[in-house]
């Protein structure tokens, strides 16, 4: 099966130290390829990777997928790698070039979960891992913020803006893994935030989504890279909410889940590498408080508070048997 011919490129963006040329077939899908990295800044160097977005579908392995993850098949085929999204868009990772093609019932989100795992592929030989989390920095440091869909990174990373941190990413990072320090760069996308958390003016615009979510500009995305100092459990809490110190057996299992390439054969044990040397790192639970009146207040407290102490201090990794 040949990839599709792709037409030139038309934006070459820099994304986590990768120069990455941007190709789609219509204005559309420029524009909703371009609508996924808006942030990302540009690069005027040679592409490394190519990301296509076509009209044509792309064909997949007559046989049982390899792996299923949530609404994504992955089949294996030597170096080659095909994805199909549960609602109709598919994908090929072919070395250095990523193609989604076809049509999709709800497209943003096929587009965005095929991204998700199809850029996962692209970069991992590169040494740069993309993880499901979340990201906030300050003074060059960051701490991921980890959590599955729910527990409540959105809410924390509007609370870290809020109290004058970065805000790299709420939902998507890559962590490199090239040199002695690991650093993190977030994949923006447009984050959006509780409505019942949200003060009348401030940061967000737009309307309410069909989560109660109202959306907020491009521009509060910190795009640099920051070198990671500590780990962060997100999870919902009672009273006024609080902070646990993680063991690092727990801080791994974490981690692990939010690897999109945890279910990979190929990629796995990279994954699991990665994963081991990020559970070394501080890692802390924050439970958010119960009531939304105090929530955004107090998980600004609470961060400040871990930052402040030992639960944030990168400058001693744990041992991993803690």
């Amino acid at each position: 099966m040949d990839l599709p011919r792709l037409p030139d490129h038309h934006r070459i963006v820099d994304l986590a130290g990768v120069r990455i040329a941007l190709v789609a077939d219509s204005p559309a899908r420029r524009e909703a390829l371009d609508g996924h990295l808006a942030p990302v800044p540009d690069s005027c160097g040679d592409a490394q990777l190519t990301i296509g977005f076509v009209a044509e579908p792309l064909a997949v392995p007559l046989r049982p997928a390899d792996t299923v993850d949530y609404a994504v098949e992955c089949w294996l085929e030597g170096d080659r790698v095909h994805l199909r999204h549960a609602t109709g868009l598919s994908a090929v990772v072919d070395g250095t070039v990523l193609v989604v093609g076809g049509e999709s019932t709800e497209p943003d989100v096929a587009f965005r979960h095929l991204f998700q795992y199809g850029v996962t592929h692209l970069l991992a030989p590169l040494d740069a891992w993309v993880l499901h989390a979340g990201a906030i920095g300050r003074t060059g440091r960051a701490a991921l913020l980890l959590g599955s869909t729910g527990s409540g990174k959105s809410t924390l990373a509007y609370a870290a803006l809020s109290a004058g941190w970065a805000l790299l990413a709420d939902d998507l990072v890559v962590v490199s893994t090239a040199g002695t320090a690991l650093r993190v760069t977030g994949i923006p996308k447009q984050v959006a935030v509780p409505a019942e958390l949200l003060p009348e003016g401030g940061h967000h615009n737009g309307e309410i989504d069909a989560r109660n979510r109202r959306p907020m500009p491009a521009e509060v995305i910190d795009v640099s890279t920051h070198e990671l100092a500590g780990l962060v459990r997100v999870s919902h809490g009672t009273g006024r909410g609080q902070l646990n110190e993680v063991p690092a057996a727990e801080a791994l299992e974490d981690v692990l889940w939010s690897f999109p390439a945890r279910t990979t054969p190929t990629l796995a044990r990279g994954a699991f590498e990665l994963a081991a040397r990020l559970s070394r790192l501080p890692a802390v639970e924050l439970q958010h408080a119960a009531g939304p009146d105090i929530r955004v207040r107090r998980a600004g407290e609470l961060l400040e508070e871990a930052w402040a102490s030992s639960l944030l201090k990168a400058d001693s990794p744990r041992d991993a048997d803690q």
